[in-house]
Parts: C-alpha cells; sequence; structure tokens
C-alpha cells in the first residue's frame, strides 16, 4: 500500500496599486479580488519613490478596491509620488505608484514676467520680475535648474524686490525657476522654466543697477558671525538693520551719519532661529536689501 500526502499551496497574490489623475483629485485602484473585510490600505504621500518613508495621508478599506484623495494648497510641496501599504493577517504589502503627480496650488504664485541674463566677465546672474499681488507672500526663492532636473537654491527676495544680482562660478546652461513663500515658510510652486540669456555685455549689467550694490555680506548661509561690509560714497546718514521675513525688526546695527569710505561690522545671529533675514542698508535716501539665510 503507498499513502499519498496532498498538500495544498494558496498562491498570495501581489499588491499593485494604480492611480488617475484629474486635477488634484486622484482616483486610486488596486485588485480587491483577495481582499478580507479587514484588510486595510493605509495612504502615504512621499517627496521620492523609495524609503517609503512618506507621511500618512489616509487609510482605505482593501475590499473596496478603490477610493480617491485631494491634494491641497496646504501641502509642502507641488508634486509626490503616492505608496499605499496593505495591511493584511499581521503582514503588509508596499506598493508605489510610478508617475509623479501634481499639486498645482491656487495660492503663493510665483512672481510674473520672469527674464534672467549671465554676465561673462563679471560671473554674475541677474533674475528679474513683476512681483506677486497676493498679500500673503512674503518672499521669493530663486532656484537654478540643472540639465537633469535638479533644483538648486541660488537667491532669496522680499516681496517688493523686483530683481536679484549673486554670484555664479562655472555657468553650464542652467534655467532658472522662482517661486513665493509665506510667512510661515508654505512655499507655492515653483514657476516654469527661463532659459538664462548668456553672453551679456557686463555694461549692460552696469545699466542694471549692479555698479549700485554698496553692501556686501559674508558667510552666506551662515550659522555664527555674519561679516558686513559697505562702502559710504558722500557724507550721509546711514543705517543698517536686520528684520525677519515678517518684516519685523530684529537688530540695528548702524543709524549714524558717516563719511565716505568703506566700513566694516558684523551680526552674531545666536539668538535667532534658522530661517531667512533680510539686511537693509539705507544710505542716504537709497535703500538696499540683502537676504542672509541663518541655518544652525
Amino acid at each position: 500500500e503507498f499513502s499519498v500526502d496532498v498538500y495544498e499551496f494558496k498562491h498570495e497574490e501581489s499588491f499593485v496599486l494604480d492611480a488617475a489623475q484629474i486635477a488634484r483629485e486622484i482616483t486610486l485602484s488596486w485588485d480587491k479580488s483577495y481582499a478580507a473585510e479587514t484588510d486595510s490600505i493605509d495612504i502615504f504621500l512621499d517627496e521620492d519613490n523609495t524609503g517609503e518613508d512618506g507621511f500618512y495621508l489616509t487609510t482605505l478599506p482593501a475590499i473596496s478596491g478603490s477610493g480617491t484623495v485631494i491634494l491641497t494648497d496646504s501641502l509642502g510641496s507641488c508634486s509626490y509620488y503616492i505608496y499605499g501599504v496593505y495591511r493584511f493577517e499581521n503582514k503588509a504589502k508596499v506598493s508605489y505608484i510610478g508617475n509623479l503627480l501634481t499639486n498645482q496650488k491656487s495660492t503663493l504664485m510665483p512672481p510674473s514676467e520672469i527674464s534672467s541674463k549671465y554676465f561673462t566677465t563679471t560671473k554674475k546672474c541677474l533674475v528679474e520680475w513683476t512681483p506677486s499681488q497676493e498679500t500673503a507672500v512674503v518672499g521669493y526663492s530663486v532656484y537654478f535648474i540643472d540639465y537633469a532636473g535638479n533644483a538648486q537654491l541660488a537667491a532669496n527676495a522680499s516681496k517688493y524686490q523686483k530683481s536679484v544680482i549673486f554670484d555664479v562660478d562655472g555657468f553650464a546652461e542652467q534655467k532658472i525657476k522662482v517661486l513665493s513663500y509665506d510667512k510661515n515658510g508654505l512655499s507655492g510652486c515653483l514657476s516654469d522654466e527661463v532659459d538664462v540669456v548668456t553672453g551679456v555685455s557686463d555694461d549692460l549689467f552696469s545699466q542694471k543697477g549692479g555698479h549700485l550694490s554698496n553692501v556686501a555680506v559674508f558667510p552666506n548661509p551662515a550659522d555664527n558671525f555674519v561679516n558686513i561690509k559697505y562702502n559710504v560714497a558722500e557724507f550721509t546718514n546711514v543705517s543698517i538693520k536686520i528684520v525677519d521675513i515678517f518684516g519685523k525688526d530684529v537688530l540695528q546695527i548702524v543709524d549714524e551719519v558717516k563719511s565716505p569710505g568703506v566700513y566694516n561690522c558684523t551680526w552674531n545671529p545666536e539668538k535667532v532661529s534658522s530661517s531667512v533675514y533680510y539686511l537693509v542698508f539705507r544710505n542716504g535716501d537709497k535703500i538696499e536689501t540683502k537676504a542672509i539665510r541663518i541655518i544652525k
């Protein structure tokens, strides 16, 4: 006689999450044929498509086979990957949506009419724009976009500034994007890419106000002392103060009459937190601002 043992192998289905986007509404779907009443799917938003280190959004019943999430203005980014964690029988499976989903915010719009020029001899980049009219906007961040699409912060500006000029070493066909941010640090979406016009004469740089810059701050970003160097062309009253992103005074550094010459002073930001601050330099009837990023 022969005895035969019969084994039944249960095939464990894979979990694949799909998504369809219309405006900011995301419809999620998955195969529910193997779902139990107690199974659930946690939905997360992530700024990349690896690591499972995003932030929790909502939980959907697995047996439903679909669900909807809405991207909002209160979210920090303007694009996300979505992934789901299928939870069943004390186990979990993860599925990322392969394509990047967009969150086109309706507030904190970037400034308009953005243009950019690169001055070859002085290695400076000029970015100009028409300021935003939104009352919530307190400043702008200017980014270089490299050939791979990566964004690197190049400069910050206050709400009423119409341009920034900054040094650029080794310019290599970058593009420019600008975004707006509010007093809480919440940012809007980056503008469309703007081509940088290269090979511009430095005579034009002078016409655009490059020669009017009479104050420099370094290092920037900074975590300790900030050095301030400024030039006074004539006998006049000079004021240098630091303000925060709300325009509130942080420290008055200089407020006195100066004779012509080059001067130096320092600011110790030990009593302020990590953020962007603005140096306001008043030289007679001329005013210049410089953004200073403090990182601790």
